[in-house]
C-alpha cells in the first residue's frame, strides 16, 4: 500500500517524546520473557508533523526487533534528541549485531538476515518502519559498533523545520 500511495497519513502536530515514552513501556513488555532490561535515556521534547498512529507503529517495529534480536539478559536503550531542525531517535540493543554484508539490505521487503533463521516474522517490519520514516520526510539508519551495540537511528524533521528540509540532517 505504501508503494502505491494507498497508505493514508495524517499531517498533524505530534508530541514525539510522548510516543518514545510509550515505546519504552512497550519494549519493557516485549523484553520481559528474555529478562532484557530497557533504559529510557534522555528524551528531548519535540513535535513532528505527521501521523501519530504510523509513527507509533514505526517505533513498535524497532523496539520489537530490539527485543527479538537481543541476547538473554541483554539491554535495550531508547533516546531522542533535537539536532537543529531534526529529531534523532536511537533504539539500541545488545544483540548479535548485523553482519556488514547484510546491513544494506535489512530495510528491503522480505529480507531476513542470517541472525533471523530460527526467528518469527517474514522480513517486513524494518521495511515498513523505513517507509513510515520516509513518508514523514525522514530516514532510518543502522550501525553495529565494536562495543556490541546495534543502533537504529531515526531522523525526522521537527515541526519547526523549514519545508525544504532534507530527509537527512
Amino acid at each position: 500500500r505504501t508503494n502505491t500511495g494507498q497508505m493514508p497519513f495524517a499531517r498533524e502536530p505530534v508530541a514525539f517524546h510522548e510516543i518514545v515514552r510509550d515505546a519504552a513501556e512497550d519494549a519493557i513488555v516485549l523484553a520481559q520473557s528474555n529478562q532484557i532490561n530497557v533504559e529510557l535515556q534522555a528524551v528531548d521534547s519535540a513535535t513532528v508533523l505527521g501521523d501519530r498512529h504510523r509513527l507509533r507503529q514505526m517505533l513498535l517495529n524497532l523496539t520489537e526487533n530490539a527485543a527479538k534480536y537481543n541476547q538473554p539478559n541483554g539491554l535495550i536503550r531508547l533516546s531522542s534528541r533535537n539536532n537543529a531542525n531534526h529529531l534523532i531517535l536511537e533504539v539500541a540493543n545488545t544483540g548479535p549485531g548485523i553482519p556488514s554484508a547484510e546491513a544494506g539490505r535489512i530495510f528491503e521487503r522480505f529480507f531476513r538476515g542470517t541472525n533471523s533463521i530460527a526467528r518469527e516474522g517474514v522480513g517486513l517490519g524494518l521495511s515498513i518502519a523505513q517507509a513510515i520514516a520516509r513518508a514523514h520526510h525522514g530516514q532510518i539508519t543502522v550501525e553495529t559498533n565494536n562495543l556490541g551495540w546495534t543502533i537504529f537511528r531515526v531522523f525526522l524533521p521537527t515541526a519547526e523545520a523549514k519545508p525544504s528540509a532534507s530527509s537527512s540532517p
